[in-house]
């Protein structure tokens, strides 16, 4: 039985799944008071377990009173990670000495808790987290945050860049991409499996792959039988975000820097800003490549989210769903 502040989790969670497939990281956000956070936590089995690769995902601004539950990430936002992640596993062993390298930690799904000031309560997982170990070798700090936004609202990374800058002294860059899908998915068809045979789409998960699906435009849309399953990828930027000296607050590191559509110069860090400053190095991102594995991905995520409402059509028809795919390993 659901505590009676818990009831709007669990039936806002099924409203989302039924009415609107959840198939990018969106997240159910519910303000509740700090004295119920331990409770809402540990009904979290990502919270009672040792596994940090459980979903769903959540973070806690104690600020605000604010707890967000994350779905599973899609395709686009995982790709967007391995990007980064892969290029500073790179640079940093080109760049850096063995000694600074070792104490250097990137993490990609870390739980991060001991923040200061008004969120002190806040737990929160950066999409990477870059962290360094102190010089008396006592605590790994953050020095580094990255957030992606997929389908959140603006305003509500700029409150994740805030926990990130104010509630750990020692982060010294917040990292902001928007990606942004025109217009926002809504799932085309009605969870009704009368439709895989008015549409001749099969009813095994397994038989629908990407080989049906066309990419329309350079970033889309994706369309499978008629229907939309994926819209066109209309804008990427980077923002970079640092801390006023003087006020302390945040305040924006240049422009907003477009990746698509491309300009230049292309986004790109200089390392000192964030770790050892007497080792200036700047990152040397390839966005082509990036956009190449952004165009790749959107027939795969179409994919995904097709699988999905056949998933859910058959939980609406009492079926025992389709056992032949996991359709969690398919984003």
């Amino acid at each position: 039985m659901w505590p009676p502040y818990l009831t709007g989790f669990s039936n806002e969670t099924r409203r989302l799944e039924k009415n609107n497939l959840i198939a990018t990281p969106k997240f159910t956000e519910r303000q509740t008071s700090e004295s119920n956070i331990d409770t809402i936590l540990w009904l979290l089995p990502s919270f009672r377990t040792s596994s940090y690769l459980l979903w769903p995902r959540f973070s806690y601004n104690s600020a605000t009173s604010t707890l967000k539950i994350y779905t599973m990430a899609s395709r686009i936002h995982e790709i967007t990670v391995g990007f980064l992640y892969q290029h500073f596993i790179r640079l940093f062993d080109q760049v850096f000495s063995k000694t600074q390298r070792d104490r250097i930690t990137i993490c990609t799904n870390l739980r991060v808790n001991g923040f200061t000031e008004e969120y002190r309560s806040s737990i929160k997982t950066p999409d990477i987290g870059i962290f360094v170990r102190n010089d008396d070798n006592t605590q790994d700090e953050l020095k580094w945050a990255l957030e992606i936004g997929f389908s959140q609202k603006y305003d509500d990374l700029q409150d994740d860049l805030r926990l990130w800058l104010v509630g750990q002294p020692a982060c010294s860059m917040a990292v902001l991409i928007n990606i942004t899908e025109s217009p926002d998915y809504q799932c085309p068809l009605d969870f009704d499996l009368a439709i895989c045979d008015e549409l001749d789409t099969p009813q095994e998960g397994a038989q629908i792959t990407a080989r049906e699906f066309s990419l329309e435009g350079e970033y889309g849309p994706v369309m499978f039988k008629g229907y939309q399953w994926v819209g066109r990828i209309s804008e990427v930027f980077l923002e970079i975000w640092t801390r006023n000296p003087r006020t302390g607050d945040l305040r924006r590191k240049g422009r907003r820097m477009p990746i698509i559509p491309p300009s230049e110069p292309s986004p790109q860090l200089d390392l000192a800003d964030f770790l050892f400053d007497d080792n200036p190095q700047m990152t040397f991102f390839d966005w082509d490549d990036f956009r190449a594995k952004l165009k790749d991905s959107l027939r795969f995520l179409a994919v995904w989210r097709c699988r999905e409402w056949l998933r859910i059509s058959q939980q609406c028809a009492g079926s025992a769903g389709d056992r032949s795919y996991s359709s969690r390993a398919q984003q």
